[in-house]
């Protein structure tokens, strides 16, 4: 970490990790810090990208926290218009999205500019939430 970097920060001061891993980290590379008062899976991303941080203090099952969240149609039409335009080949393909295809976010998903289509998993097994996908 140097003084380009800025820490995500979302432990509490009074914890050695927060304060010692975090904080005086930061202070000892000259580098920024993001402290938020209390840690938020549904926040974290989207702060992360607001406050341009480089690097993420953590312990135990925040990463985890993490991984469970759904991302939101920002998320999934900047990372399919990345692939798109990341090489030429890509443009011959139909780039279709593959998680968290539910009834209440497949019509949104699906109307996305850089998304061609949807895989629909879990969803699939109950008749009612697939038939609701499809008729949409």
């Amino acid at each position: 970490m140097d003084d380009s970097d800025c820490m995500y920060n979302c432990l509490p001061l009074y914890h050695s990790t927060g304060l010692m891993l975090g904080l005086c980290a930061c202070v000892q590379a000259g580098a920024a810090t993001f402290i938020r008062r209390k840690f938020s899976a549904s926040s974290f991303w989207k702060e992360a990208k607001q406050f341009n941080t480089t690097a993420f203090v953590y312990v135990g099952e925040l990463c985890r926290y993490l991984s469970f969240q759904d991302p939101t149609n920002e998320e999934i039409n900047e990372t399919h218009k990345f692939i798109r335009e990341h090489d030429n080949k890509f443009n011959k393909f139909k780039i279709i999205y593959g998680g968290s295809v539910k009834s209440n976010n497949a019509k949104e998903i699906t109307s996305l500019l850089n998304v061609d289509g949807t895989l629909i998993g879990g969803a699939s097994l109950k008749s009612d939430e697939f038939t609701k996908i499809i008729q949409d």
